[in-house]
């Protein structure tokens, strides 16, 4: 049991690594390219971060072709068929809402960890970000928000989180879901912000009419993993949504003040919808 859960580190003389999955096949590393799995047609990997041997949640623990050991190899010789070209996936078709369940390229099973998400489980989910440049003149990105993709090149955020950022430095994510490694099925996409507009009457003091609306210098491209999120209807408003299955998204603190540390993976939680009514008959008047 002990040894089932020795880490790919512990092999590492036996030539094995932690490596993004889709570049193994067979227990062994994909070194030519030719073998490395199609993350855009209609097949989906299966992980299990609980009996990984690797740190990273797209990670498996996988050998160099190249590893020889004192064992002969026996090579079979066979008769190479024609091989024929997988069908191309099909053009993706945007509509706004979609939430892919079972994740886009590759589902995690067994989460180790409360509240993660599949990878493009949340496609509308992006990220404002603020652009600094450090002291050894390399710009970072700092988080600031998340946001919603509400259209091509527009997103929707708190107007608390922009108001004193340059426009200049903020970048908006989208398609983002690992924040530390870039071995996700499908790459994210950045954009720089044209235009900022807050809510004309926002408070920031009691954070009333917290609403900006972002205005991207280039449309995002939409993809499954990057789609927008369905606004409400002019006539109906809050009535043409299921008020009783409320979820919230991001990368936020898990504690609140300077304790708290800021997610890795995009999480989610569950939330019920109140009205202003409902809640002052809740709390009472005070």
């Amino acid at each position: 049991y002990r040894h089932f859960l020795r880490e790919c580190a512990y092999y590492a003389d036996q030539d094995y690594k932690c490596v993004p999955y889709y570049t193994c096949e067979d227990g062994e590393i994909v070194t030519d390219g030719g073998g490395l799995i199609d993350i855009r047609s209609s097949f989906a990997a299966v992980l299990d971060p609980a009996s990984s041997k690797c740190p990273g949640y797209l990670e498996v623990c996988c050998r160099h072709p190249e590893y020889s050991t004192n064992a002969p190899k026996i090579t079979a010789t066979t008769t190479q068929e024609p091989v024929t070209e997988p069908p191309r996936p099909r053009a993706y078709e945007p509509q706004c809402g979609r939430r892919n369940f079972g994740g886009v390229g590759v589902r995690i099973q067994n989460d180790k960890y409360k509240g993660s998400t599949q990878f493009g489980e949340w496609p509308h989910m992006c990220a404002v970000l603020e652009t600094e440049d450090s002291s050894y003149g390399k710009e970072i990105n700092k988080y600031v928000c998340g946001a919603s993709l509400i259209a091509p090149g527009v997103v929707l955020t708190g107007a608390h989180c922009v108001a004193k950022v340059p426009k200049e430095n903020l970048k908006i994510r989208c398609g983002e879901w690992d924040t530390q490694q870039e071995i996700e099925p499908s790459q994210h996409q950045d954009r720089f912000v044209q235009n900022v507009k807050i809510h004309p009457q926002f408070n920031p003091k009691n954070l009333k009419n917290d609403f900006a609306i972002l205005f991207m210098e280039d449309d995002f491209e939409l993809a499954p993993h990057v789609d927008t999120i369905c606004l409400p209807d002019n006539l109906a408003g809050i009535n043409s949504y299921d008020q009783t299955n409320c979820v919230a998204t991001g990368w936020g603190k898990d504690k609140f003040g300077k304790l708290g540390e800021y997610q890795v993976i995009m999480k989610q939680s569950k939330w019920t919808w109140s009205t202003q009514l409902s809640v002052r008959g809740a709390l009472g008047e005070h």
